[in-house]
């Protein structure tokens, strides 16, 4: 954040009016929903509000051990940890030594910047069904991991994170409350993956797109289809157009909310 500045949603509309931003699959998809999100995303990311959950946490440490072999983004806390220390205990004049010790091991510890041993050993677990899957295996061996690039498309600046890398294909790690085909094709539909698959295939049409989707008891390589690119390269352009269409209009559209935009078939719910 640049001089301490809390950034509001007036800043961000005239960063935008500026052509001071770029596209990601990330805020399209907030978009999607209304200009607003849009706007909140940009907000969470240039005044470090955005909320880490534990499945953010999990998921980040999975792409960073399976894709990278390590973990770096987190510190552990060890299984053998005290309790949070209470505000009582904190705000106590007198403290107990058990508050002391307590309040001294967790001033160690960054709640955004580390996860408990059990959630690692959670992604340990994950890690290893990924491993044992032979295609996934093999993806992730002979591609490029974690790759970060800069495309133009219809005049948009995008950055895509791309987990994996072939020479003729794009492999995205995914983890999934359930990896069964039919229940993952509707996490696809409902997450617009199809239309992150688009954004990621932009240049390279030809290639196959894969997910490597991983449960808590399975690990399943699933395969984009030729008819769900075609849609999801259709509803890319459809926001894009939408993208246009809200630039080129009053500031006020970039704050209604997904209600007013539900009703303006900004996407189809």
């Amino acid at each position: 954040m640049e001089d301490n500045k809390t950034y509001t949603p007036k800043d961000i509309i005239k960063k935008i009016k500026a052509g001071d931003y770029h596209l990601s699959f990330s805020s399209l998809s907030r978009f999607a929903h209304s200009p607003r999100e849009f706007i909140n995303y940009q907000l969470d990311k240039l005044n470090e509000t955005r909320k880490v959950t534990d499945a953010m946490k999990i998921g980040t440490a999975l792409h960073e051990v399976f894709l990278e072999g390590r973990l770096y983004s987190y510190d552990i806390i060890p299984s053998d940890r005290p309790n949070r220390p209470t505000k009582a205990q904190l705000n106590a004049k007198k403290k107990s030594e058990a508050a002391k010790k307590s309040i001294e091991f967790w001033s160690k510890y960054d709640e955004k910047k580390c996860i408990t041993k059990e959630q690692y050993d959670t992604v340990l677990e994950l890690v290893n069904l990924c491993e044992n899957n032979n295609e996934a295996y093999g993806l992730r061996e002979f591609g490029e991991v974690e790759l970060e690039e800069t495309i133009c498309y219809r005049g948009f600046t995008i950055i895509r994170k791309i987990d994996i890398l072939g020479q003729d294909y794009v492999s995205d790690l995914k983890k999934c409350p359930n990896v069964n085909g039919y229940k993952f094709a509707r996490k696809v539909r409902d997450e617009l993956l199809h239309v992150q698959a688009a954004i990621y295939l932009l240049g390279r049409m030809e290639y196959q797109y894969k997910w490597i989707a991983v449960d808590g008891k399975d690990c399943i390589v699933h395969s984009l289809g030729s008819s769900a690119l075609e849609n999801g390269i259709a509803y890319l352009n459809f926001y894009l157009d939408r993208f246009i269409d809200i630039l080129n209009g009053k500031d006020s559209d970039w704050l209604k909310g997904r209600e007013f935009w539900e009703k303006n078939s900004i996407i189809d719910f």
